[in-house]
């Protein structure tokens, strides 16, 4: 026990010294000539050994403590002299923030007419027959669209617009990983890791990694294999990719006789099988009875996505951008039949610029426009990391791109190429249709460096001050544990604000953002330590919970997710 509290000391003694090696912060620590009850830094407690840090507490009985005087902020000579520069701070990642929508915020409206100049030139590049459409949501709005190349080649004037329609391919497999998460959420799934053939009898694949005396074994995917191209399933199914008009009684044989090309989990392999497998076993099982209706009935109708589908009716048809190759041929209209799910649908910018806004909302709260904020941050979270740094989801094709993960579902179907992408943690989207077989990935790695650039400086120039309590010197002074100088309460005045509480906890100076005046919370500015060593400290957001005498003044404090059992009493001067 002693050995895992001392380490567990130590790595908080490292605490605020990862300062980013190219911009560190010189500031000026506050006075020690001004009175306690002002702006003044008490005096801390010296380098000292101590053990029993609080005698009514078993816990702290068996344990020794090094406390150290650690200031939050140093000098660049200090800095540098004292901790590895090579320890790069934890990128800033401010929270998003409301934004007039007329105008726009200058950098942001600056930002647009870049991603403009450089979707222009990749697209040109390519000479690419057809067109293309883009738009960029914030939040639930579709702040910009740009239009390039033309609808129909017989009319080369005429661009296509955000509700001309296209064929989205791959995109269409978001559908079905929604759903799924819809129907956990409900009970009509129980559980991600429930075999397919606990709804769907006798569904089994054949498993060559599970061979017995030279028998291959059989082995039922799990809903979230599935979803995560984690099942080892081959791409394709076992009929003709195009027109595969079977139902799910006739592809059972079939599929009993399809073999794995992994064992499940071990490694990812697209399939356009396990996402038609997992669409229509969702259909079979809802309410809706079958999988195009369970689409319509569990997002479309909802969202009101009225110009999205499966169906190709003349009206749809007669909204359609004509998909090209790459030799300006024209394609046919394929069907997919028992396939649909992998990629049949259809649907324009404005509807999918609505369904990146349905995730936005229900990322960041529990409006349950699709499902709950819980069951959607679940359904976003990264299921493989590649050794290339691709991160497989539900069923998102991620990538890192200046310091966010970016969700991204590309596809690709018969003349026709589509994008869906956002980065939830800004409240923004980019999506892009194209009539042509263009790698959409290139256009989203083109775009996202732009918009989320933009989109961060606006928002860290927006970031309220740290809030701190009307009378700051209530809280200032000396803190003991049994009798010993062990904590302290100064008030600080820098380039990080004015008036604000910072606290020494442990040897680690934090500041305190307030709540209440008996509650406040750890905070800590973006850039003064390492994503890992804030995570795994977790020091912010402990709760520091005060207790007042009758007057208001402080009699003490306690951080019980911090320093459990342990209550610093305020010394009286």
């Amino acid at each position: 026990m002693k050995s895992a509290s001392l380490l567990a000391t130590t790595v908080m003694l490292m605490f605020v010294w990862n300062v980013n090696a190219t911009t560190r912060m010189t500031i000026t620590q506050p006075s020690s000539s001004s009175s306690s009850s002002g702006s003044s830094s008490p005096s801390l407690p010296s380098p000292k050994r101590t053990s029993h840090l609080a005698s009514s507490s078993p816990y702290y009985n068996d344990m020794m403590f090094q406390h150290f005087t650690l200031p939050l902020l140093l000098s660049d000579e200090e800095a540098s002299s004292r901790f590895d520069a090579s320890v790069a701070a934890c990128p800033p990642q401010p929270a998003p923030m409301p934004l007039s929508l007329s105008p726009l915020p200058s950098c942001i409206i600056s930002a647009l007419a870049s991603l403009d100049t450089v979707m222009n030139q990749t697209y040109a590049a390519t000479k690419l027959p057809g067109g293309v459409s883009i738009g960029v949501v914030y939040d639930q709005t579709i702040i910009h669209t740009l239009n390039l190349g033309y609808k129909n080649k017989d009319a080369p004037q005429v661009p296509p617009d955000e509700n001309t329609i296209f064929r989205i391919g791959s995109v269409t497999k978001l559908f079905s990983s929604i759903s799924l998460y819809q129907m956990i959420e409900s009970g009509v799934v129980a559980s991600l890791d429930d075999p397919i053939s606990k709804y769907w009898p006798n569904m089994t694949f054949l498993d060559p990694f599970t061979a017995q005396d030279g028998n291959d074994g059989h082995t039922s995917p799990t809903f979230i294999q599935l979803a995560t191209h984690l099942s080892g399933a081959p791409r394709e199914a076992p009929c003709i990719i195009v027109n595969c008009n079977l139902t799910n009684e006739e592809m059972l044989p079939l599929l009993q006789q399809t073999m794995l090309i992994y064992p499940p989990f071990t490694q990812p392999s697209y399939s356009n099988l396990g996402y038609s497998l997992l669409g229509n076993t969702l259909g079979a099982i809802s309410s809706s009875g079958y999988y195009q209706q369970m689409v319509q009935d569990q997002i479309l109708t909802p969202l009101a996505m009225k110009s999205t589908g499966f169906t190709y009716s003349s009206d749809v048809v007669s909204r359609m951008a004509v998909g090209y190759d790459a030799n300006g041929n024209p394609q046919p209209l394929y069907l997919e039949g028992w396939g649909a799910p992998a990629g049949q649908a259809y649907s324009t910018i404005s509807d999918l610029s609505v369904l990146v806004s349905a995730h936005l909302s229900d990322y960041w709260s529990s409006t349950n426009r699709l499902m709950s904020a819980s069951q959607t941050r679940q359904y976003m979270m990264p299921r493989w990391i590649d050794p290339d740094y691709t991160v497989f989801g539900s069923p998102w094709e991620s990538a890192m791109q200046n310091n966010y993960l970016v969700r991204r579902k590309g596809g690709n179907f018969a003349g026709f190429s589509g994008m869906l992408s956002l980065v939830p943690e800004l409240k923004i989207g980019f999506v892009a249709l194209f009539s042509n077989s263009f790698d959409e990935f290139a256009f989203a790695d083109a775009a996202w460096p732009i918009l989320i650039d933009a989109f961060v400086q606006t928002y860290i120039s927006m970031q309220p001050p740290i809030p701190s309590p009307q009378n700051t010197s209530l809280y200032a002074g000396v803190y003991t544990l049994n009798g010993n100088a062990a904590s302290s309460i100064s008030i600080y005045n820098g380039q990080y604000g004015k008036n604000i509480l910072l606290i020494n906890i442990l040897g680690m100076n934090v500041f305190l953002s307030y709540i209440t005046p008996t509650r406040m919370a750890v905070y800590i500015p973006p850039g003064l330590e390492a994503c890992m060593l804030r995570d795994t400290l977790a020091i912010v957001g402990q709760y520091v919970f005060f207790n007042l005498n009758e007057d208001g003044s402080v009699q003490s404090f306690t951080v019980p997710g911090f320093v459990p059992g342990a209550q610093f009493i305020k010394k009286v001067s």
